[in-house]
C-alpha cells in the first residue's frame, strides 16, 4: 500500500470506526486538528520513541490526555497525514459556506433588473430554500401554445411552487408549454422551465404591466364554492396569496399590488408581460391546468388543449 494510500485509509478509519465526521470536525474552529497532526509529527521526530507516552501528551495537544494515543514512529505520521486532510476539508467547508452566505448580496438591487440570464423577478422559497427567481427575455423566452396536447392527466405536476420538478415531468412532445421551456437555451443557460403556480404569481406581484384595479377574493374555497380538497391549490386563501414567496405574499387588494416600478416591464415595452392570460405549469384536474390574467391578476384554470402564453422562468439559489 502506498503512503497516500495509507493516509487515506487512516482518514477513513477516523471517520466511520471513531465517528468523526464533518459535524464532529467542524466543531473545532481553532485549528486543533492542524495542531493534533503537529504533536505526532513532532513526537515521531525527536528522537528518542515516544517523547511523549500515552496519556502524556505534548504540552501543546488540544484534546485530553487520554485522547494522546500514540503507537509508533511512522504510525504517527501517517495519522499526522489524516489530521492534516481532516483539516483542510474543515477549512474547505467553511469556505465554502461562506461563499454560499455572500450569494445574497448578489441578488439585484431592484426588481426588473438584469440577472443571470433574464430578468429578476423576486424571492421565493422551494423546499425550505431560497431562490431568486429569473424571468426569460421576452423575445426569446415567450409563446403562445397549449399546456398539453390533450384533456389527460398528468403525473407529478401538482407542485405550486416547483415549477422545474412540474417541468421535469412533462419535457416532452405532449406538452409543448414545458417543453418549449427546457428547451431553451439562454447566456448559456439550460434549466428555463415553465413557472408554477407561486412562482407565475410572484411575476404577476413584482413585474404588474399596467395600473388597474386587482381581482379580488376572500377565499378561493368560496370562489369555487368547494369543500377543502377537492381541487388541486384551492384553499381557504384569497386570490394572489402566496405562501411561497419571500416574503410571504398576501392576497391582492384592488390597489396592490400596484404597477411594476421597473419601465422595461410596463405595458407596451420591450419585456412587459402581455394583458392576456399566462400558463402555469401546476396542474389543476384532469382536464385543467393553473393560469393567471396579467390584466386584473386573476388566478383560475384553462382546458389545457388551449393556447395560451408561456413565459420561462429559472431560479438561482441564494
Amino acid at each position: 500500500m502506498k503512503v497516500i494510500e495509507e493516509i487515506a485509509a487512516e482518514r477513513r478509519r477516523q471517520l466511520e470506526a471513531e465517528g468523526y465526521d464533518a459535524g464532529h470536525d467542524d466543531g473545532h474552529e481553532a485549528g486543533d486538528l492542524a495542531v493534533a497532526a503537529a504533536c505526532y509529527a513532532m513526537n515521531a521526530g525527536l528522537g528518542a520513541y515516544p517523547s511523549f507516552p500515552a496519556g502524556q501528551p505534548e504540552p501543546a495537544w488540544p484534546w485530553g490526555d487520554k485522547a494522546w494515543k500514540p503507537k509508533n514512529p511512522r504510525r504517527d505520521l501517517v495519522r499526522a497525514g489524516a489530521l492534516i486532510v481532516a483539516e483542510i476539508e474543515r477549512l474547505d467547508r467553511t469556505a465554502f459556506a461562506a461563499a454560499d452566505e455572500t450569494k445574497a448580496t448578489s441578488v439585484p438591487a431592484r426588481i426588473g433588473m438584469a440577472y443571470q440570464g433574464g430578468f429578476y423577478a423576486g424571492r421565493i422559497s422551494i423546499d425550505g430554500k431560497a431562490y431568486a427567481l429569473v424571468v426569460a427575455p421576452k423575445a426569446v423566452g415567450q409563446k403562445i401554445l397549449p399546456w398539453k396536447n390533450d384533456w389527460t392527466k398528468t403525473e407529478d405536476t401538482a407542485s405550486l411552487n416547483d415549477g422545474f420538478a412540474n417541468s421535469e415531468a412533462m419535457n416532452n412532445a405532449d406538452h409543448p408549454a414545458a417543453q418549449f421551456c427546457r428547451g431553451l437555451t439562454i447566456a448559456g443557460f439550460t434549466d428555463w422551465y415553465l413557472p408554477s403556480r407561486d412562482e407565475l404569481e410572484l411575476c404577476y406581484r413584482n413585474l404588474k404591466p399596467a395600473g388597474g384595479d386587482n381581482y379580488t377574493s376572500e377565499s378561493r374555497l368560496e370562489d369555487w364554492s368547494v369543500e377543502p380538497g377537492t381541487y388541486n391549490g384551492v384553499d381557504e386563501h384569497g386570490n394572489g396569496h402566496n405562501a411561497s414567496s419571500l416574503p410571504p405574499g398576501e392576497a391582492y387588494t384592488a390597489e396592490l399590488p400596484a404597477q411594476t416600478a421597473a419601465e422595461a416591464f410596463h405595458d407596451g415595452q420591450p419585456e412587459a408581460f402581455d394583458q392576456r392570460w399566462y400558463w402555469s405549469s401546476a396542474e389543476f384536474d384532469q382536464d385543467d391546468a393553473w393560469g393567471q390574467y396579467f390584466g386584473d391578476g386573476y388566478q383560475s384554470v384553462g382546458g389545457k388543449g388551449y393556447g395560451y402564453r408561456v413565459r420561462a422562468v429559472r431560479k438561482v439559489l441564494i
